[in-house]
């Protein structure tokens, strides 16, 4: 029917658009600047102002993030990619670092957000192809999050009434702020300790 079209072609347009390379850079770009802004006026400056994020834009059927180290002065992307098929039977990761040449993993079982993120987190720290010694090198975690409504006007810290008010906006965004959620809470269950923030589109 017709909200299935709706359904897929949503699906082919975030695709499109997530297997540049360029829109991953740009997009983890804009949400880790907007956490180390976030970071320094709320928290306070640490001891080093480095830190490692690991930026997650979780689709309806995919994942696609990238890793930075940043400072005040840049943002270094350490690695970059995305889970394809995330739920639908046989999903697919592609895997890119700086000067290496791209990784891909097929006809893998990804049931959901979740395990897609467990995926990722796994090829991260990996002998062949991390970027990470271990997962405890992750300062925090950056979420692309399409609608935030009227409560939110820039980024902010992911809380349980954050994530409450994300529920409540789920009509806003039926497609987008669903597997957003989803995404956030797998690293809540995964990642307890690390802190997360949430930029949105409707900024």
């Amino acid at each position: 029917g017709t909200f299935q079209a709706q359904v897929s072609n949503a699906r082919r347009e975030t695709t499109k658009a997530s297997i540049e390379p360029r829109h991953w850079i740009e997009e983890g770009q804009r949400v880790a600047r907007a956490f180390l802004y976030l970071f320094f006026r709320v928290v306070g400056q640490r001891g080093s102002p480095e830190m490692k994020t690991l930026i997650l834009n979780c689709g309806s059927s995919s994942v696609t993030y990238d890793v930075f180290e940043i400072d005040d002065q840049a943002e270094t992307v350490l690695a970059s990619g995305i889970v394809e098929e995330v739920g639908l039977g046989s999903s697919c990761l592609t895997h890119k670092r700086p000067g290496q040449e791209k990784a891909v993993r097929a006809d893998l079982p990804v049931k959901d957000h979740r395990e897609a993120i467990e995926m990722v987190l796994d090829v991260l720290v990996s002998q062949d192809l991390g970027v990470l010694d271990a997962v405890r090198e992750l300062d925090a975690v950056g979420h692309r999050v399409v609608h935030g409504g009227e409560q939110f006007a820039g980024s902010v810290r992911i809380t349980d009434e954050v994530i409450q008010a994300l529920y409540d906006n789920v009509p806003l965004a039926p497609l987008h702020n669903p597997p957003n959620i989803q995404g956030i809470e797998a690293v809540m269950a995964l990642l307890p300790d690390l802190p997360q923030v949430g930029v949105f589109d409707t900024a």
